[in-house]
C-alpha cells in the first residue's frame, strides 16, 4: 500500500509535531509532502492519504481513502476563541466557518488522545478512534542526577514558561534548564528576564535525551495539553514528573511516579520542595513509558490504514 503523509509545518522547527510526523512516516513507510513547500502531487500515485493538521486536511483528495490525524481542532478558532483580541474575532469567525466546511467532508478521524477525541466530537460532531503518539523508549536511559530540573518544549505562553521561571526565581537554591525553541515574542524574555539559577538551551534530540538522563526531574505545564509527550520521555528516562491535573496529561502521566498539581506558582514550588528521590523508583517510571513505545504505535496505525483502504475497495 502506497501512502502519502501530508504535513504543514516549518521544516526548520524542532518539536513534538516534527517527531510525531517522523514516527508516522516510518510506521506507514509513507512519502511525506509539505503543503507549505511542495509543488503538488499526483493522487493516482497513492492508495491512502493521512493529513497531520487542519491546513493539510484542506489538501486531502476526498474521493480516496484518507484519515485526518488530529492533535486537536484549532484552539484559536474554538475553545480559545475569546482569548483573541476583539478586533480579530470577525476574521477568526470566518476561518471557523471555512474549517467547519472542510471538516464536514472528512470520512475518517483519528485523535491523538481522548482529550482530543472529545474536542473533535464537540466541534465537528464526528467520532474518532484514538491512537496515542509514541516515543522510542530504547533511546532513553536513566543517568546520574546532576542537580537540575528540566522544562523541555516550546518556550511560549501556552507552556506557562513565565510561571515556571517565576517559581524558580523564588527558589534560588534550585537550578532549572529550559530546553526548546522560543516563539518569536520570547526572544527578549530569554535574554533579559531569566534569574541566575535558570538558563536556556536549544538543540536536537541527542541533547534533549542527555538532559533527560541527567536531570533531577521534569516540569511540564502546557495549558490543557492535547496529549503530553514530555512526561513519557521523562518516565522513559526514569525521571520524576511535575505536571498539571488537566488535559492530555491525565492520560500519559502515572501519578505514582509523578506530582499532579494545580497549575499555580505556589503549587509548583511546593512540588519541587517536596520531592524526595528516595520515594521515586526509576524502573517503575520506565515501565509506564513502555506502554507508549513506537512498536505499539506502528502496529495500530498499520491495522487502521489497512482497514480504511479495505473498506473503500
Amino acid at each position: 500500500m502506497k501512502t502519502l503523509l501530508l504535513i504543514h509545518n516549518d521544516p526548520r522547527s524542532f518539536g513534538g509535531y516534527q517527531r510525531l510526523s517522523g514516527f508516522l512516516q516510518k510506521a506507514l513507510d509513507a512519502d511525506i509532502y509539505n503543503i507549505r513547500t511542495g509543488k503538488g502531487y499526483n493522487p493516482d500515485d497513492y492508495d491512502y492519504f493521512v493529513a497531520m493538521d487542519d491546513p493539510s486536511v484542506y489538501k486531502l483528495p476526498l474521493d480516496r481513502p484518507h484519515t485526518a490525524y488530529m492533535t486537536t481542532p484549532r484552539r484559536s478558532l474554538y475553545d480559545m476563541y475569546y482569548t483573541n483580541p476583539w478586533y480579530i474575532r470577525a476574521a477568526t469567525w470566518l476561518l471557523r466557518v471555512r474549517d467547519q466546511h472542510y471538516m464536514s467532508k472528512i470520512r475518517d478521524f483519528v485523535a491523538i488522545s481522548h482529550t482530543s477525541r472529545i474536542r473533535i466530537f464537540k466541534t465537528y460532531g464526528k467520532e474518532a478512534e484514538v491512537i496515542y503518539p509514541c516515543i522510542d523508549v530504547s533511546q532513553y536511559h536513566h543517568g546520574e542526577d546532576k542537580g537540575y530540573w528540566l522544562a523541555p518544549g516550546r518556550i511560549a505562553k501556552w507552556k506557562r514558561i513565565p510561571m515556571i521561571v517565576d517559581a524558580f526565581r523564588e527558589m534560588p537554591d534550585e537550578q532549572l534548564i529550559l530546553f526548546g525553541e522560543p516563539v518569536k515574542e520570547y526572544d527578549e524574555f530569554l535574554k533579559y528576564r531569566l534569574p541566575k539559577n535558570v538558563r536556556w538551551e536549544a538543540g536536537g534530540d541527542a541533547g534533549l535525551i542527555k538532559r533527560y538522563a541527567e536531570c533531577r526531574g521534569v516540569i511540564t505545564m502546557g495549558i490543557d495539553e492535547d496529549f503530553g509527550i514530555v512526561p513519557l520521555e521523562a518516565m522513559a528516562s526514569g525521571k520524576y514528573v511535575i505536571a498539571p491535573k488537566e488535559g492530555g496529561y491525565q492520560e500519559t502521566v502515572d501519578w505514582s511516579c509523578s506530582a499532579p498539581i494545580n497549575p499555580r506558582k505556589r503549587d509548583l514550588i511546593a512540588a519541587v520542595r517536596d520531592y524526595n528521590p528516595e520515594h521515586h523508583v526509576p524502573e517503575f517510571a520506565r515501565i509506564i513509558a513502555e506502554g507508549f513505545d513506537y512498536s505499539i504505535f506502528r502496529e495500530r496505525w498499520k491495522n487502521h490504514a489497512n482497514l480504511i483502504v479495505s473498506e473503500r475497495v
